[in-house]
């Protein structure tokens, strides 16, 4: 990485991103809503103090809503919902599901009708935490992972979301492991079964291409 403000090869000149900051790729428009200004570029190396310097981005295409949040804990999440964040449609499930992640105050206040979230297949750290998909489940967010569903691309359409996935993963999953108080650790292997996702009612399946209906979103 380059320090802020030396010029690269290219002669472009690096910039840190902060609230605020506004970017644009093609159609899609992305917001900076956390680091603030002042938070430092070079945290304590600890998990919380380099986590909590993750890029936060709101992002809309097409007149859908999604919040990228990088590795951001619960202590970030009280700043973001005072500040003021909109309905989403996409949430990316922070910190790769942990407990210490996700809050409840952030999911109320964006209510997504679709999360995402990124996690190895039987990871030592117990991601994503039982405590984090059931808030996920109590907002009524449709949950995918990428150690059940694989690799997720999702579509902002103006009239919902269609979701891509390279299909479930048939080793390293047990059920038991989305109970609270289950085991740490890597799951037995070898365990075949569909991938189960959060309510299923309201999905129409074509194939892989699922399209899943969102609910009106206030202003």
């Amino acid at each position: 990485f380059l320090p802020v403000g030396q010029p690269r090869f290219d002669g472009a000149v690096t910039e840190a991103l902060a609230v605020g900051a506004r970017l644009r790729l093609d159609e899609v428009t992305l917001t900076v809503v956390w680091p603030e200004v002042g938070v430092p570029v070079e945290p304590a190396s600890t998990g919380r103090g380099i986590n909590d310097t993750s890029i936060i981005l709101l992002g809309e295409a097409n007149g859908r809503r999604f919040l990228l949040t990088g590795d951001a804990e619960d202590d970030v999440d009280p700043r973001l919902v005072a500040r003021g964040l909109p309905r989403i449609d996409l949430l990316k499930v922070a910190h790769h599901g942990s407990a210490t992640a996700t809050s409840a105050a952030l999911l109320e206040a964006t209510r997504p009708a679709l999360a995402l979230v990124s996690v190895g297949i039987g990871n030592d750290y117990g991601h994503p935490a039982p405590s984090t998909l059931a808030r996920l489940r109590n907002i009524g967010a449709r949950v995918y992972r990428t150690d059940l569903h694989g690799t997720g691309v999702v579509d902002l359409r103006p009239d919902g979301l269609v979701v891509h996935t390279s299909g479930a993963r048939r080793t390293g999953y047990d059920s038991r492991h989305d109970r609270p108080g289950a085991p740490r650790g890597r799951p037995p292997a070898a365990l075949a079964g569909s991938a189960r996702m959060v309510r299923p009612a309201r999905v129409r399946r074509r194939g892989r291409r699922i399209l899943a209906g969102t609910r009106d979103r206030p202003e």
